[in-house]
């Protein structure tokens, strides 16, 4: 059986088993893969501006 700690501290593993890293390097993955889509629609001049606008952050 486990002591209390142990089992807390395996809970808080599995909890944060995706890093801070990975997160980031998702998130500019999906930034690119968004910006690629943003270059091939077409649509309202303030659409696109808007969209652009949200790539850029």
């Amino acid at each position: 059986m486990e002591a209390p700690e142990e089992s807390a501290a395996l809970a808080l593993s599995e909890k944060y088993a995706v890093s801070y890293k990975q997160i980031n390097n998702d998130m500019a993955e999906a930034n690119g893969e968004l910006a690629e889509w943003v270059e091939q629609v077409t649509g309202d001049k303030f659409a696109i501006r808007g969209l652009k606008e949200l790539v850029k952050e």
